[in-house]
């Protein structure tokens, strides 16, 4: 075909009118088509036969079909894509493709009756011929001519020749010898049985056909009709010859609307069989096809418009029904070819959108190739392949149908003349159909992946699918939006059927048909109520189909590149159903009438309606909208459609966890058949639905992508993409940050930030070119990024600006504007740098470009800016010189005939309805008048078809050029269904919640009910608990419990249904939605109440309690006279308080309420709590106690108290018995709070119903046997002491006692753990002020103590008996019963040591405990003694206390021998040592500063205890030497005390335990004996003596002042008021020292006193190593030292006494004489001990003695008599013992120290002596005497 042929074909877009192939037909002319030996024909796209040229160039025929090659791409073909009609002899009435479409159909092809009786549906030719697909011969077969088959019969011969005598006969054969000729030569054909030549026969009946006589072309076809049905062919090329020559000669036959109505019968008839029948295909068979069309087309009468359309659905559902043979065949012979173009090797992935977030995404961007055409020359030739089988020719000629009726679909039809009988309008109909049909009835084969294509150049193989595609969105994106009705309603139907079967294949597609028709049509105002309702029936399909809806989250919500479909159609249902319309009774039955019958005007199921006769001229528009509001119909479907969508998710929940997760589809490469495709259960892990052949990975082999978790992590992802385009929107600057934090922008780099701005969808264009537009040095960097991003080369100016502008909105300020123009006109010049000389040109020309855009199109201007102006603005511009005149002409013209705008805007304005219609839209309705409204929508729909065409072309490229499309997901996990439901439920709940309030019929209630009831289950089942609650409190609002004066049968429905709920979903609620639940049964039983006859004043509702005080309620109700009421107002709150007050419960409502059948399904929700799982019975539990707390807070005070949800907390137990102790233990812990809570109520009727419940219950547990170790019994038993403990009640109290004495004396021999609670509660009682409950809980203990103190042992409850009868005995109000506790504490120790340790052997001796048996001790003995320690501690009563001392110690005494080292370490760190605890702080106890009750305690009790400690530790020593330090701590503790008494006590017994321990101590004892005295040393030492100098504290006060002293105007001040602070503390710290100084003094005293008498025992001296002596006489020496030292400080002495510290002047002479003495006498002692000091010893002793002494004697020398006399009187004694020691020195020593004593002796001559100094003195200088006078005599007599 000639280039210019092929442009004339692709311009074509008009129908042929009748007239016009009427005139056509006249021109025809009589040729044959030249066929090529294989068959292979030329098609055309438009069902139009090739013309006169072509069939006259056979080369270029073959030569243009073995060359052209079928190239799979998803570009659309345009409306340009059409051959024209030609002149030849076959010119017929030609249709135009025109768009892509999709449909969904059922059924199969229908079998051919006669045409006298043709049904509505089915019309059929007008015999009746067997239709069955033949199977075709195979190419192999031997060739032969055509001939009757030896089989046929003589008639069947018979026919062909009566007809031809008939024809010899005619007029026209006497006429025309040559036509006889051919006539008669025929015959003798038939005659001779050795002719073989069909082209005789078949000339023959050409010749009729080319005649002019009707009769002779109808008998011919007939005969043709015949021939196809009786002759066999031998040889199969000349089979297909004779077939594609007939075909053309049959087809010439018909010649438009001016054709005999009988022989267009004939004609559809003989086409019908020739295709049916014989090898027809290709171009013949499109032909033929066509002509059948056509016959539909321009016949004149409805019959046979019926029967051609009849049969041509006939027809193409059985070349459709062989494509299915032949794959059946091809899968048995296991030849799968391998898939190109779109498939890889043996596992395809369909390919959608699985893109990153910096792929490319489709966009108006990418979809600017207006004017690309589908150019059939870059498509497969549908007659060029190569070598094909038979299959491949089924395929070849499905795919030519198909795409045929694609194109005929595509003719836009002239609005402003719409008639249905046009041919225009039947023949889009129609097409439309059978796109629809073929699609429905056969949608395997587009799903097969062995339905392919071959292309003829490259031998690749294209799925069917594939190969349709573009005609199907071509199709689609032409009618869609179509304003008819029948249209608009074929192209949903087609695009349901996409989105039901053919979603994965059109992943990409799909999102572009929502986004740019049908969600703007259901939004624009413009679009007719049909289209609206009629689109939202498809989506109610959609929501009904449960994988589609998760299929549509996980591949457009969860996908960052595509929109979220899922949340639009749940917040388009949701605005529905909030839309608030007011209908009548009346508007409302005429809505059910209509959904009843149905809303479609076209049925989609029937093909006779396509006739003219049949059909109005009228456009069909639905007139029920009359009835009743559109906004009604919508609000009703939407909420259907919400309950759908749900339905389809729990469904889909249902199916349960599979093994794997999402899968990626991948194609299934067994060899199934369609028909098992087709009848294969659409189960979760298949395919997409019942007739999809997808399967999946394994679940075994999980991949990252088969993770619902990234499902969900992609839909977070997404969700904050889109957070940041809001705030991008808000606030350019905060929205960029934000994705620079999140990571959506690479880096804050003004490349990245330009590209991002430049490629990403949503972003505000106006934002965009405010924040570009900003002067900062970082907005001009970003937008000159942002233009460099954009090419320009080879672009059109004007183009290149209106590129540009796109992109952003231009700013308002002429500074921002500049710098955009400046970056502009600089990269344009730089792409195409041949249009200007500079940039600056380009720069000036572009600003006046724009004031030209202003100026032309702005309303506001009037006077426009002509041409000439134009140029002149711009003159001189480039450089200095002009740009060509033709330029800028051309630049105004397009400005002018074009306006530069934002597309996205005007295309939002147009939807809206806010753009003015053109004058070429204004159209005039049927019967005249404007339709102002549908002029719009035409307008609308002419735009959005333009761009969805627009979006495919590109979409196409994109795929053509991209052979990944993507991973389309097939859902497979139920975990998907969470992730929906957690992003759409609140939009689900606004959309429910409304019309229930809103409307009363039951079936809105029973919808909204079932809406919220799945809600509520797809939560709980995936654990949401927010969308939980909040369902659950949207429910409960649906009763109206509240206001029950207004409540009608749905709102007990609502009731019925949250007991339901309760009941299957009660192992997910949870506790806030079982307290919402309980709460409201407890309403509806005060209902129940209130229906019986109860005044509802006298049971309060549980929530209104929560909000207003009863008091407050009576006061509402009752404050006020009469006449007070109408003088002054109510508040709100008592207005609403009086209203509720007053409410009164309908009859109908009260015989509701009354119903069995609700108690029953009440009673099911507590009955059915033994079903639930252990962790929900227990958030059961915690609810049900929760209300029933409510329930008494509400009615406490009255007589009798709401106990229902309490009575129902004690079914719950008796329901749940059978639980094992685990679960019970968690139940109980709730239950037992519950109870606690309740038996402690104020309202004594409260309280006794909780202790009789406990009561029963508890008998109930006890009757079940607990396992040793279990302690479930003491867990439920706890209440019982914590009411005794907590309630003030005596009556109460008596009755807890009641009911432990009666499971005592029930179950005694059941109870075991529950032994310590009952003790806890006898515990518990016994310290009551009331003396018969103290006596009946001792009575219970004692006599339990008697009959079962053997079963309390085994239950580890001993220790529980011991402190009963311990805080018993401390009882002070009581002293007899205290006596009588301790005398069963002494009686049990007894029994004790008797059961333990008095057992003996075979050797009559004890048994002495082992580990084993030292358990005992622990448990049996140790609670006992700690028993009597208590009681010690902490008795009030005297006596009491006495007794349980003697009692300890006498125990200790007589049984200590028992003990070993472990168990009395216990006892002396747990019981004896804590004893004196008081005692633990030094100088804490004074003499005035203790209360009566301590000072008792520690006169008698401590006393007693610290003697009987002393005794203790002597009589066990070998037990008790180890805790020495304890002891020798305790005395320590003792002696420094203030209190005089507890010192003195504490230094008696330090001399009682070293003097009679001594002999038993060994050095390791006398070591800490030392240390002791040193510490007590240390202790006593009045160091406040120094420290107290005001010397000393006056100067550390001034060095802090002087240092702190930073002055300022309130120094002054605040010198003064620290003064006042500083005098006080002072005075108490005198009064502290001052006592401290002569507390330690005293102390000091006695323990040089204590040591005197340690030393003066024989046993202490003679037990004592030498060492320790020492180190001990050497604390004398020390405190001699301090003594001396502060007596010498006269003038400290005197500052002491001055300041105030002592009244008089102080001094230590008492110590420094005692201290020294008993130093000397000890040291003397140890130095004449020969058995302890050695020599060296006596030498160390004398160092400290000798300095000591003379130093003494001379002091004391010096002293006056006459002043110092009390000096004098205090330090003889020590004189006296410094002589006699010196005496019994040993001689060398003596020799080498008396001469310095013997010089200050003789000074003592000159003082007063006593005699005892006398003596002493006599005895010395004896001594001196006797040594240096022998010395001297000596010397003497060796002279």
């Amino acid at each position: 075909m000639s280039e210019q042929e092929e442009e004339t074909a692709s311009k074509s877009q008009e129908i042929e009118t009748p007239s016009e192939s009427i005139e056509k037909n006249g021109q025809k002319e009589n040729t044959t088509t030249d066929n090529t030996s294989n068959g292979n024909k030329k098609s055309d796209d438009s069902l139009q036969p090739a013309t006169e040229e072509e069939l006259h160039q056979p080369e270029n025929v073959v030569q243009e079909t073995t060359n052209i090659e079928y190239v799979v791409e998803d570009t659309v073909p345009t409306s340009d894509d059409t051959d024209s009609p030609k002149n030849t002899e076959n010119n017929k009435p030609n249709t135009e493709t025109d768009n892509a479409f999709n449909a969904n159909i059922e059924g199969t092809p229908r079998s051919i009756n006669s045409p006298e009786s043709v049904p509505d549906t089915v019309i059929t030719p007008a015999e009746d011929v067997s239709v069955q697909s033949t199977p075709r011969a195979n190419h192999n077969r031997q060739s032969s001519i055509l001939s009757i088959s030896s089989n046929a019969t003589v008639d069947n011969a018979q026919i062909f020749k009566k007809t031809f005598d008939i024809i010899l006969t005619s007029k026209e054969a006497k006429k025309d010898d040559s036509f006889k000729n051919l006539i008669q030569t025929a015959l003798d054909s038939l005659n001779d049985p050795e002719s073989k030549n069909p082209q005789i026969i078949f000339n023959a009946l050409k010749a009729c056909c080319d005649t002019s006589s009707t009769n002779l072309k109808s008998k011919a076809i007939d005969l043709f009709a015949k021939l196809f049905d009786y002759a066999q062919f031998d040889d199969y090329s000349e089979q297909v010859k004779l077939t594609d020559d007939s075909v053309s000669v049959i087809s010439a036959c018909f010649e438009g609307e001016g054709t005999d109505p009988e022989l267009e019968v004939q004609v559809v008839r003989a086409l019908m069989h020739s295709i049916l029948l014989m090898p027809c295909h290709g171009a013949s068979l499109l032909q033929a096809v066509r002509q059948i069309y056509n016959v539909f087309i321009f016949s004149l009468t409805a019959r046979n418009q019926a029967v051609a359309q009849g049969i041509l659905t006939q027809v193409i559902g059985t070349i459709f029904q062989r494509v299915e043979e032949s794959v059946k065949n091809k899968s048995k012979r296991n030849s799968t070819p391998r898939l190109t173009s779109s498939s890889s090797d043996d596992n395809l992935e369909i390919q959608a959108s699985d893109e990153t977030e910096n792929q490319e995404k489709l966009t108006l961007k990418r979809l600017e190739n207006l004017n690309d055409v589908i150019n059939d020359n870059d498509r497969l030739n549908e007659a060029n392949f190569a070598t094909e089988t038979d299959e491949d020719l089924a395929v070849k000629d499905a795919f030519l149908v198909f795409r045929a009726m694609c194109k005929l679909s595509i003719k836009s039809l002239d609005s402003a003349t719409i008639d249905m009988k046009s041919h225009s309008v039947r023949s889009k109909l129609l097409s439309l159909h059978i796109v629809h049909t073929i699609l429905k009835d056969h949608i395997d084969i587009f799903l097969s992946h062995d339905v392919i294509i071959l292309s003829s150049n490259t031998n690749e193989h294209v799925r069917m699918v594939n190969a349709v595609r573009q005609y199907i969105n071509l199709a689609l994106s032409k009618n869609a939006a179509s304003a008819l009705a029948p249209v608009f309603e074929l192209s949903l139907e087609i695009f349901w059927l996409i989105i039901s079967n053919l979603r994965a294949e059109f992943k990409r597609e799909i999102p572009v048909f929502w986004d740019e028709i049908y969600f703007p049509v259901a939004e624009m105002k413009t679009s007719s109520a049909h289209q609206k309702r009629y689109l939202l029936s498809i989506i109610e399909r959609l929501c009904n189909d449960s994988r589609c809806i998760i299929e549509f989250y996980l591949n457009y919500d969860c996908d960052s590149n595509m929109p979220n479909i899922c949340e639009k159609l749940i917040d388009y249902l949701t605005k529905l159903s909030l839309q608030r319309v007011e209908v009548t009774p009346q508007q409302k039955y005429a809505y059910r009438e209509n959904r009843r019958n149905g809303i479609s005007v076209y049925d989609i199921n029937k093909i006779s309606n396509l006739t003219s006769k049949t059909m109005s001229s009228r456009p069909p528009e639905p007139e029920i909208y009359s009835q009743f509001p559109l906004e009604y119909a919508l609000k009703m479907t939407s909420i259907g459609c919400a309950v759908a969508f749900l339905r389809s998710l729990y469904s889909w929940a249902q199916r349960g966890l599979t093994n794997a997760n999402s899968k990626q589809f991948t194609i299934d490469n067994n060899n199934k058949s369609l028909s098992s495709l087709r009848n294969r259960s659409d189960s979760t892990n298949t395919s997409i639905s019942a007739s999809r052949n997808h399967s999946f990975v394994n679940g075994d082999s999980l991949t990252d992508s088969d993770n619902p978790q990234q499902f969900e992590n992609q839909k977070q992802r997404k969700k904050a993409f889109l957070e940041g385009v809001r705030q991008f929107n808000q606030k350019a600057k905060k929205g960029l940050r934000y994705f620079i934090d999140n990571g959506f922008i690479a880096a804050d780099d003004p490349k990245d930030i330009a590209k991002f701005l430049l490629t990403t969808d949503g972003l505000d264009k106006a934002t965009i070119g405010e924040y570009l537009g900003e002067g900062d040095e970082k907005n001009i960097a970003i937008m000159h990024a942002f233009v460099d991003e954009m090419e320009f080369e080879e672009t059109g100016f004007v183009d290149a600006m209106r590129r540009f502008l796109q992109s952003f909105r231009l700013p308002g300020e002429a500074q921002k504007i500049d710098r955009f123009m400046l970056k502009f006109a600089e990269r344009y010049v730089l792409g195409n740098p041949e249009v200007f000389s500079n940039a600056d040109a380009a720069y000036i020309l572009s600003y006046s470009v724009i004031m030209l855009n202003t100026d032309l199109h702005s309303p506001q201007i009037k006077n426009r800016m002509t041409i000439d102006s134009f140029i002149m603005n711009n003159s001189g511009i480039d450089d200095g010189e002009d740009l060509p005149r033709e330029f800028l002409e051309k630049i105004y013209d397009e400005i002018q005939n074009n306006e530069i705008k934002l597309q996205s805007e005007q295309h939002a304005a147009l939807l809206a309805g806010d753009l003015s219609i053109p004058a070429s839209g204004q159209s005039i309705g049927f019967f005249g008048g404007r339709d102002v409204t549908r002029e719009a929508y035409i307008h609308a729909s002419k735009e959005m078809s333009t761009k969805t065409e627009k979006l495919m072309r590109n979409l196409g490229k994109k795929s053509k050029s991209d052979d990944s499309e993507g991973v389309f997901y097939a859902a497979s996990n139920v975990l998907h269904v969470k992730s929906i439901f957690d992003t759409l439920w609140m939009s689900i709940l606004a959309a429910l919640t409304p019309p229930f309030k809103e409307y009363d019929e039951e079936d809105v209630s029973r919808t909204c009910l079932e809406g919220i009831k799945l809600s509520i289950r797809i939560a709980c089942m995936f654990d949401l608990n927010y969308a939980k609650t909040s369902f659950i409190s949207a429910l409960v609002q649906f009763q109206n419990l509240h206001n029950y004066e207004e409540m009608k049968q749905k709102n007990i429905d609502s009731i019925y249904i949250m007991l339901e709920l309760a009941v299957s979903e009660g192992d997910h609620l949870g506790r806030d939605a079982w307290i919402q639940i309980l709460t409201s049964i407890s309403q509806l039983e005060r209902l129940q109440l209130i229906a019986q006859g109860v005044d509802q004043d006298s049971i309060p509702d549980v929530t209104i309690a929560k909000l207003v005080t009863r008091n407050s309620l009576e006061t509402s109700r009752t404050s006020g006279s009469f006449f007070r009421s109408f003088s002054s107002s109510q508040t709100p709150s008592q207005t609403a308080a009086s209203k509720f007050h007053n409410q009164q419960l309908s009859p109908e409502v009260a015989s509701l309420l009354t119903k069995t059948e609700l108690e029953v399904a009440i009673d099911k929700v507590f009955t059915n709590s033994a079903n639930l799982s252990g962790e929900s019975i227990v958030q059961f539990v915690r609810a049900l106690s929760e209300v029933a707390q409510e329930e008494i807070d509400s009615s406490g005070q009255s007589t009798n108290p709401r106990t229902y949800s309490l009575q129902k907390v004690v079914d719950i137990c008796y329901y749940n018995m059978s639980r094992i102790r685990l679960e019970w233990s968690q139940l109980w812990a709730a239950m037992g709070e519950t109870f606690n809570a309740v038996g402690c109520h104020t309202n004594p009727a409260i309280s006794f119903f909780a202790l009789d419940s406990l009561r029963q219950l508890s008998m109930r547990f006890l009757e079940i046997e607990e396992l040793a170790h279990f302690k479930f019994q003491k867990e439920f038993l706890k209440p019982f002491e914590y009411i005794i403990l907590h309630n003030d009640s005596l009556e109460v109290k008596d009755m807890v006692l009641e009911c432990i004495n009666n499971m005592i004396l029930a179950r005694a021999d059941k109870i075991k753990s529950g032994w310590k609670t009952i003790f806890g509660v006898c515990t518990a009682a016994a310290k009551e002020n009331k003396e018969s409950i103290v006596m009946k809980a001792y009575k219970m203990a004692n006599w339990i103590n008697k009959e079962y103190v053997e079963e309390v042992r085994l239950q580890d409850s001993f220790s529980d008996l011991v402190v009963c009868f311990t805080v018993m005995a401390k009882n002070e109000k009581f002293q007899r019963v205290s006596l009588l506790s301790l005398d069963v504490l002494s009686r049990l120790i007894h029994e004790i040591a008797q059961y333990t340790v008095l057992n003996t052997g075979e050797d009559n001796k004890p048994i002495v405990p082992d580990i084993e048996k030292n358990e005992h001790l622990v448990k049996l003995w140790f609670p006992v003694l700690y028993g009597f320690h208590d009681i010690i501690m902490t008795g009030e009563e005297l006596e009491v206390r006495s007794r349980a001392l003697t009692y300890l110690f006498d125990v200790l005494m007589k049984y200590g021998q028992y003990f070993d080292f472990e168990f009395w370490k216990i006892i002396c760190e747990n019981l004896l040592f804590p004893i004196f605890h008081v005692l633990s702080n030094h100088w804490e106890i004074g003499l005035d500063d203790i209360n009566d009750q301590l000072s008792v305690w520690l006169s008698t009790t401590l006393i007693q205890a610290l003697k009987s400690m002393m005794t203790l530790f002597t009589h066990y020593f070998d037990a008790l030497n180890s805790f020495l330090d304890g002891y020798l701590e305790l005395i320590i503790s003792c002696i420094c005390q203030e209190n005089d008494t507890i010192a003195r006590i504490g230094r008696e017994c330090l001399i009682s335990l070293l003097i009679d321990n001594a002999q038993n101590f060994n050095n390791e004892h006398w070591g800490k004996v030392s240390d002791a005295l040193s510490n007590l040393f240390e202790l006593t030492t009045a160091k406040e003596l120094f420290t107290s100098d005001p010397l000393r504290n006056r100067t550390v006060k001034d060095s802090e002042g002087s240092s702190s002293d930073i002055g300022g105007e309130d120094v002054e001040h605040t010198e003064s008021k620290n003064s006042i602070i500083d005098d006080a503390e002072e005075r108490l710290k005198k009064s502290k020292d001052k006592s401290s100084i002569v507390v330690k003094s005293v102390l000091q005293l006695l323990l040089i006193q204590s040591l005197s008498e340690l030393f003066e025992s024989d046993d202490f001296y003679e037990n004592v190593p030498y060492d320790y002596l020492f180190k001990m006489a050497k604390l004398l020496f020390k405190s001699y030292n301090f003594a001396k030292k502060f007596n010498d400080d006269y003038d400290l002495r005197v500052r002491l006494w001055n300041a105030g510290v002592i009244e008089r002047l102080p001094n230590l002479l008492k110590q420094e004489s005692s201290s020294a003495a008993v130093f000397i006498n000890i040291t003397f002692r140890m130095y004449c001990d020969d058995d302890k000091a050695s020599p060296a010893n006596k030498q160390s002793l004398l160092d400290y003695l000798v300095p000591l002494c003379n130093t003494i004697v001379e002091r004391y020398s010096e002293l006056d008599e006459t002043n110092q006399q009390r000096n004098i009187s205090t330090w003889k004694p020590v004189i006296v013992e410094i002589y006699e020691g010196y005496v019994e020195l040993d001689d060398d020593d003596f020799t080498k120290h008396c001469p310095a004593l013997y010089h200050l002796t003789l000074k003592l001559f000159s003082k007063s002596m006593s005699s005892e100094l006398r003596l002493a003195m006599k005895a010395f200088l004896t001594r001196v005497g006797e040594e240096f006078v022998s010395i001297s005599d000596n010397n003497k007599e060796r002279r």
